[in-house]
């Protein structure tokens, strides 16, 4: 039943009447004219009240089918509820309502013949009717709307919670959200005197201090040139739509050519503290791996979020360092009984020409079994394979399949131009490899290989 046909009926009423009259006027000067007139204007005006009682026993039938269905329902009882309750049809017009409904939905206006859709914020009657509940919002005001079907027609209760709403939002734009920060290249600046040290450090941890007293957010220094940031979620909002604004200060301290970065790791969505340290850890590793200088953001579904990494990554390997990680590598290649060299899906001449490399590594220097595990007929670098199949005195390349077949407990995976799991030539032989080296020159990524030694 359509808004028109309670607006429009008054309507046809008056027009009745005054054909009536019409009628009337004109019985004086021609009476066939005038009984004409008067036959429409009976029919019209008869069609009109069949109509209307026809929709008066229709509201009534939905009103009674709905009062045996739902126990106690009275609307003179309903009419007292201090909450807005409506009935509406199977099509979604309202039939009924009580006075909190038309005051505090309506405005105090009459809403019968109306969709309750329009009070629902766009749902649709027939889709939420006997649901959980839908949250809906009007006139400033948030409400959770209950629709239950009884009989031909749906009762509609509307609770407003706008006040628990407030509170829900207001916890979580309160929740703690720690921010890891590292100075990236502090040791680039540490080769100059004392003193040029001293003061870049003190102009990072000045911008820190400010950047942190700017959100009320509490700062402290965990380490050397390592520092902690507790904000507030809704702190990181305004940060983001910014575009974190604070890693471009550090960028503009600089000394002898040398421009001072940070890395920030950021976790949102932990309850406690504890769990949004550990995940700004996490954030913060990604940043570093990725080359530092920017912002990276962990949500509670493990999602990253990057901003800023304008300024070229640093070399911050010495030599040193560089020394240590070969004895490393050095001691778990001579614990393995076999090492199997894997790169990407459709690799090419760099992915296969590293493998080839660090086959004979392995298998001159260290005198280990090692094959390249490759796709030949999915391989980018065709060419480079048969070179090197008709050159070297023995196969050095396998199938994923044959080199499935052939893991032990002890069986060494080098992975090699990439760290992504899911673009393996074959994560079933990584599943099944314990150990795992990952040797790759790429920005560290998302769902990057994790259990690396």
């Amino acid at each position: 039943m359509k808004r028109k046909h309670w607006t429009l009926t008054p309507w046809f009423l008056i027009f009745a009447m005054a054909m009536l009259m019409m009628t009337m006027a004109t019985y004086s000067y021609n009476k066939i004219l005038c009984y004409i007139e008067l036959g429409i204007t009976v029919g019209a005006f008869t069609i009109v009240i069949v109509l209307s009682i026809r929709f008066q026993n229709y509201i009534k039938g939905i009103v009674k089918s709905t009062a045996e269905k739902i126990k106690g329902f009275n609307p003179e009882h309903l009419e007292k509820y201090k909450y807005p309750v409506a009935v509406s049809g199977k099509d979604g017009d309202i039939l009924w309502c009580n006075a909190r409904f038309r005051k505090v939905m309506c405005g105090g206006k009459s809403p019968e013949g109306e969709s309750i859709n329009a009070y629902l914020s766009g749902f649709d009657i027939s889709k939420v009717c006997d649901s959980e509940g839908v949250d809906i919002a009007c006139d400033g005001k948030e409400f959770t709307a209950f629709c239950v079907s009884a009989g031909d027609g749906i009762v509609c209760h509307f609770f407003e919670n706008t006040y628990y709403k407030n509170i829900v939002r207001e916890y979580h734009s309160t929740m703690p959200c720690v921010a890891l920060i590292s100075f990236d290249n502090a040791e680039d600046f540490f080769n100059d005197s004392d003193e040029a040290y001293s003061e870049i450090v003190a102009s990072v941890e000045t911008s820190l201090q400010k950047w942190a007293a700017e959100y009320n957010a509490l700062y402290k220094r965990v380490g050397t040139n390592r520092y902690m940031i507790i904000f507030k979620d809704s702190d990181i909002d305004k940060m983001t739509a910014a575009k974190f604004p604070i890693l471009k200060t550090i960028r503009s301290i600089n000394a002898n050519h040398l421009t001072a970065t940070i890395s920030v790791g950021l976790s949102r969505g932990e309850k406690l503290i504890k769990d949004s340290e550990m995940n700004a850890r996490k954030a913060l590793e990604m940043a570093l791996g990725r080359g530092g200088d920017q912002v990276a953001i962990i949500k509670k579904d493990n999602t990253y979020e990057f901003f800023g990494g304008k300024v070229a990554a640093a070399e911050k390997a010495s030599k040193v360092r560089m020394r240590v990680i070969a004895n490393a590598i050095s001691r778990v290649v001579a614990d393995c009984d076999k090492v199997f060299i894997m790169g990407h899906k459709f690799s090419d001449l760099d992915c296969v020409g590293a493998a080839i490399g660090l086959q004979c590594i392995m298998e001159k220097s260290f005198k280990r079994y090692s094959k390249v595990v490759i796709n030949r007929e999915t391989s980018m670098a065709k060419q480079l394979i048969d070179y090197a199949s008709e050159r070297l005195e023995e196969e050095i390349f396998i199938t994923p399949q044959e080199a499935e077949r052939g893991v032990t407990p002890r069986t060494l995976l080098i992975v090699v131009d990439t760290h992504i799991e899911h673009s393996l030539e074959s994560p079933q032989l990584y599943e099944k490899c314990r150990r795992v080296i990952v040797i790759d020159h790429h920005r560290k990524a998302v769902n990057y290989i994790n259990n690396a030694l």
